[in-house]
């Protein structure tokens, strides 16, 4: 059988965890993925380890890695917490802690924030991913290779 290199178009089943065992995505029972070896997109989260381990399997191969939070979703920065007057944010946001929305700011940018905590008030919006500054570990299963 011949292995995955770069510029391969490999189709794979996977199951990201954290390292407590909390699955956090899983195309198991599902589609698998598909993706080029060396676009750097590897599973659409741009884990570049999961390319690395990629290349070289072989179909049905499986492996398991795991990837640091620096190369994951990374560190968690406490700059992209910020507490917020509600008055500022727009009439229609789903004001409970857990809800997610977008952040449209003076310059243009957007970001995608959650509410972390609430007071009657203000809230507490955050940033970072809810996987930053957490070890994953993601189980690969090679299911074809082509091109």
């Amino acid at each position: 059988m011949r292995a995955a290199r770069h510029g391969d178009t490999v189709t794979v089943h996977s199951t990201v965890t954290l390292t407590d065992g909390t699955v956090v995505f899983s195309s198991e029972g599902g589609e698998p993925r598909s993706f080029l070896l060396g676009d750097g997109i590897g599973l659409g989260f741009g884990f570049a380890a999961v390319e690395d381990a990629v290349t070289g399997m072989v179909e049905g191969e499986k492996k398991t890695i795991t990837i640091p939070s620096d190369r994951a979703f990374g560190p968690r920065r406490e700059e992209l917490v910020m507490t917020v007057d509600k008055s500022r944010l727009p009439s229609n946001a789903t004001l409970e802690v857990g809800a997610s929305m977008k952040l449209r700011f003076g310059d243009g940018s957007v970001a995608n924030v959650r509410i972390v905590d609430m007071t009657h008030n203000k809230v507490v919006l955050d940033g970072n991913s809810p996987l930053a500054g957490k070890d994953i570990a993601v189980a690969i299963e090679l299911v074809s290779i082509s091109g």
